[in-house]
């Protein structure tokens, strides 16, 4: 029987090699001109730069 130390750590193999494999999904293209793009902690920055 496997030590659950030793199965946390094979599982854990496995799935980071699994990930690697896995490819990485874009986010769609945007037209240009119709979207603006902005985050709470930028706009508290800039308010706090002023």
């Amino acid at each position: 029987m496997i030590h659950p130390r030793y199965a946390a750590a094979l599982l854990t193999m496995a799935m980071s090699s699994a990930m690697a494999a896995a490819p990485t999904v874009a986010p769609p293209k945007l037209k240009p001109g119709l979207w603006q793009m902005s985050s709470p902690q930028a706009e508290a920055a800039g308010a706090q730069a002023s």
